[in-house]
């Protein structure tokens, strides 16, 4: 051994660290987009798009999941969170956002200046109320918020906007145990895609992919 591996050995000490592992046995389900990690926990999808009933009990049934739907067309408050949350045993701990781009609003008003209410603003007053419902629980939780566009140059900017939005926010929330990430789609893409998609992103298996991933 030279004198250098001498002194190494002497003052070096080695470190292990946990592998990126997760070591938990989840249920076996056979139609699940989480891998089943998202089995008996508390789901709820913020939307302002109409979702079929059939479809939730599809979710439920395939991922073991308990699911609460908000349909909202304007701001989310608190109080509508904790209400969806009643009938459930125990709190949310997965939040899922669908929102469609509102066909009414574009980059400036009639009379050509910025609007005070647009998509921006409303998605992120809804993650503004998830989050100030998640952080007192203390606990780990996912948010996942979905955005669906079109073709319009508005929408150009929103995608490029949400994709900053999931990426920032995601570094911010992760200090308090909550993984946050999105997705931006194209109208193009059908619903049910996107809502799986959205299970996966919030699944153990998923939730390592930061910021926004697209659909087209």
């Amino acid at each position: 051994m030279s004198f250098i591996n001498k002194i190494r050995k002497l003052i070096c000490h080695r470190q292990y660290i946990n592998p990126i592992v997760d070591e938990n046995i989840y249920q076996s389900l056979e139609h699940s987009y989480s891998g089943g990690s998202l089995s008996e926990s508390n789901l709820l999808i913020v939307t302002n798009i109409p979702i079929s009933e059939d479809l939730i009990l599809t979710i439920q049934k395939n991922e073991n999941v308990s699911i609460s739907v908000l349909s909202i067309n304007g701001e989310l408050s608190r109080e509508d969170i904790v209400s969806a949350s009643k009938e459930l045993i125990g709190p949310f701990t997965h939040i899922v956002n669908l929102y469609r781009k509102d066909e009414s609003m574009s980059l400036l008003t009639a009379s050509g200046e910025y609007p005070k209410t647009d998509d921006m603003y409303r998605v992120y007053q809804w993650l503004q109320e998830e989050v100030s419902y998640l952080v007192p629980l203390e606990q780990y939780a996912t948010i996942c918020t979905a955005f669906i566009s079109d073709d319009s140059d508005y929408s150009f900017v929103l995608k490029k906007n949400m994709e900053m939005l999931a990426l920032s926010l995601g570094d911010v929330l992760a200090n308090h145990s909550i993984i946050n990430n999105g997705i931006i789609a194209s109208n193009k893409v059908k619903l049910v895609d996107i809502l799986q998609t959205a299970l996966f992103m919030s699944s153990k298996y998923g939730q390592i992919l930061g910021g926004a991933i697209h659909l087209q």
